[in-house]
């Protein structure tokens, strides 16, 4: 509902209003009217209003002092002016400090029943623009490595009070119209971002105490099954879901979780939901393996990396093998000469800028691998294949 403030020093008018209007059927309710523009300001700070309606000459402030106080308060108020006839002046004024409209007394109905759905209108558009600048920045926050958290994001979840828990989620279906519904009829507590590659992104949040994970993730699974044409056994309908944070600063992080969860899922064959805590270490290893596929022209040790999981090198290495069904070296060794195939073949660059550039600062040992991997030391590689496309 809509939040409708109206200020006007004669009673007959202000209960005019209040009963002349279907404000219900508008989408509308008054919270409250005043009889002079002090007592209006202190009204509007309350009821912090969408919509106002006051006369222009009332004792205290004018309907235009009124107005210009309450625009700094709340910027995008929506004030209709109420005039009468040899005030026009008044009026012309008011629509240049940001009026969106006036209307004459005695007040015609279906007039102001225009003006106020002209003004619902205006809402809910600058509302959804709002919106889509949350869900474009929770995208970009969540994908792109190095963003400071955007102020839209803060301002969206926080508010309206304390965001307590919250976390991401990834749908993938082949029924687009199942999707669209699904989202058509989630509850507030689901913030949908938006589709990319046939994949929903959304962001499940509570603002009151849930007690525990647990009763969150129960929460959770009504909220994503409670739904009409849902199935949780449908494998083309496959949800992966984050732990469960607090800060929205690591929403890039529970991105990836949910991600790796959804991943999962779909190579299970299984519908349904999963959490990437249920993974165990398993998501761990998914991790590392992203981690070495990002970062496979550094410095990699199975030591360093082991570590950086809390795994022992044997168990480590040992999960490694089984996700990738090669050994860690081996692994790292591949997507490394395979990048140096692709400078050699595409680039003027020298050889030992091609080893700095995928990992190895020395160039000997570098070619040293490159020949046992391919056959070919890097120059030779060079002439047979930089005319041949790919080998």
């Amino acid at each position: 509902m809509l939040k409708v403030v109206i200020v006007d020093d004669e009673y007959m008018i202000r209960e005019g209003l209040r009963t002349m209007v279907p404000w219900e059927e508008l989408g509308m309710e008054v919270r409250g009217a005043a009889a002079n523009g002090i007592a209006g300001l202190e009204l509007i700070k309350q009821e912090m209003p969408d919509i106002l309606l006051t006369d222009i000459r009332m004792p205290g402030f004018t309907g235009l002092e009124l107005m210009t106080k309450a625009l700094k308060l709340l910027p995008d108020l929506k004030s209709i002016i109420l005039t009468g006839y040899g005030e026009f002046n008044y009026a012309q004024e008011a629509l240049k400090i940001g009026a969106l409209d006036f209307i004459l007394k005695p007040t015609d109905e279906a007039e102001l029943i225009s003006i106020l759905q002209k003004a619902k209108a205006q809402i809910e558009n600058e509302k959804q623009k709002d919106l889509s600048l949350v869900r474009l920045h929770c995208y970009q926050y969540m994908t792109q490595n190095g963003m400071d958290l955007p102020e839209p994001i803060k301002e969206y979840f926080t508010g309206k009070g304390k965001l307590l828990v919250f976390s991401v989620g990834l749908l993938q279906s082949a029924d687009q119209e199942l999707m669209d519904n699904f989202f058509s009829t989630c509850s507030k507590q689901l913030f949908y971002i938006g589709e990319i590659e046939n994949r929903k992104y959304f962001i499940l949040h509570s603002f009151q105490e849930i007690g525990s994970v647990e009763a969150f993730e129960r929460i959770i699974n009504k909220e994503l099954f409670n739904h009409e044409g849902s199935n949780q056994n449908d494998v083309s309908f496959a949800i992966g879901v984050s732990t469960i944070v607090e800060e929205l600063s690591q929403l890039p992080i529970v991105y990836t979780q949910a991600k790796i969860a959804l991943e999962q899922q779909l190579l299970s064959h299984q519908g349904g939901t999963l959490f990437y805590s249920g993974l165990g270490h398993q998501a761990e290893i998914i991790e590392a393996i992203q981690f070495v596929d990002q970062h496979y022209t550094s410095h990699l040790t199975l030591s360093e990396l082991s570590a950086r999981f809390y795994m022992s090198d044997s168990y480590f290495s040992r999960l490694f093998k089984q996700h990738t069904g090669k050994n860690f070296v081996d692994y790292l060794t591949e997507k490394r000469v395979r990048k140096a195939k692709e400078l050699l073949q595409g680039t003027s660059l020298k050889t030992y800028e091609i080893a700095q550039g995928v990992g190895y600062p020395d160039q000997r040992y570098f070619s040293q691998i490159f020949k046992k991997a391919t056959g070919f030391t890097p120059s030779d590689y060079r002439q047979e294949f930089s005319d041949k496309g790919n080998d």
